[in-house]
């Protein structure tokens, strides 16, 4: 086999890949979303009281560069670090905390990061 046409067999496998790529890096920030939701629901997450957390929780895929995918997914509700990594003292307004942490997102995207590696490793089976 020539370089070119090697070449050629390379570039083939990474236009079929870069989809697919795309398509698992998605699909896991959807689980990750999924299973934060699940968490920020009750215990052993943060109470949910209104539900505005959970709500706010969501994914998006962003490909700025077809090789690189990435899932984004978070909470643009002010109390969202808070709950996650917890608080302990005077907040700007002169309050007094002793907030115990309430994880909900790491382990969801702890998951799902477990979940696209599998599916990443099925893409070269």
């Amino acid at each position: 086999m020539s370089p070119d046409e090697a070449a050629e067999q390379l570039d083939s496998l990474a236009d079929g890949m870069v989809p697919k790529l795309a398509k698992a890096v998605g699909a896991a920030g959807l689980v990750g979303e999924t299973k934060a939701k699940a968490n920020a629901s009750g215990r052993p997450g943060p109470r949910a009281i209104t539900g505005r957390l959970r709500g706010s929780i969501n994914s998006q895929l962003v490909v700025s560069n077809p090789l690189t995918p990435k899932a984004v997914v978070g909470s643009n509700v002010e109390y969202a670090r808070r709950i996650e990594k917890g608080f302990v003292g005077q907040d700007s307004k002169g309050r007094v905390y002793d907030q115990p942490a309430y994880p909900y997102l790491l382990p969801a995207l702890e998951d799902a990061e477990n979940g696209l590696v599998e599916a990443l490793n099925s893409l070269f089976d």
